[in-house]
């Protein structure tokens, strides 16, 4: 419970603790057994992920590194595919995302935002080619209902 506990301290965090404290995937790097550096999660309902590392820790390879453990301990654990959200503006973050094998899914560039993909499985890929086809071939509810849902999400991690 120490552990939970030490994440808590952080804002951003705190208030996506629905994500954190009941996640499918947890991933904590500690600095001295208990300085909490980066933390990364992956929710239970629809394996939304999200990530946090501590803003002097940003730049030196630390997202990277928990982010792969994050996408490996997913994929030993059958997750068929991971979600999440990026400010289109946020280029580090997007890179990174990048890199790791995220894929671009939707683009809600005018509420500058993007849903992105990481398929992790022969369904996860045909779950990101269904939610990539042209806006005209969805249907409507359906992309009112992800662009609903994405919005909630980014609007957690804004506050």
């Amino acid at each position: 419970m120490e552990i939970l506990d030490a994440i808590m301290q952080f804002p951003w965090v705190r208030q996506r603790s629905n994500i954190f404290m009941r996640a499918k995937v947890l991933v904590v790097f500690l600095r001295d057994h208990s300085d909490v550096v980066a933390v990364c999660a992956i929710s239970r309902i629809f394996n939304i992920l999200a990530l946090f590392v501590r803003e002097e820790s940003r730049g030196r390879g630390v997202g990277g590194r928990i982010l792969e453990r994050t996408v490996r301990e997913g994929r030993e654990q059958g997750l068929r595919f991971i979600l999440l959200s990026a400010y289109t503006d946020n280029f580090p973050a997007l890179r990174l995302y990048s890199k790791i094998g995220f894929k671009k899914t939707l683009g809600f560039e005018e509420l500058g935002y993007i849903v992105m993909t990481l398929p992790l499985s022969f369904w996860g890929e045909i779950l990101h080619g269904f939610l990539n086809r042209s806006g005209e071939a969805m249907p409507e509810p359906f992309l009112i209902g992800v662009a609903k849902l994405a919005e909630r999400v980014l609007r957690k991690s804004v506050a």
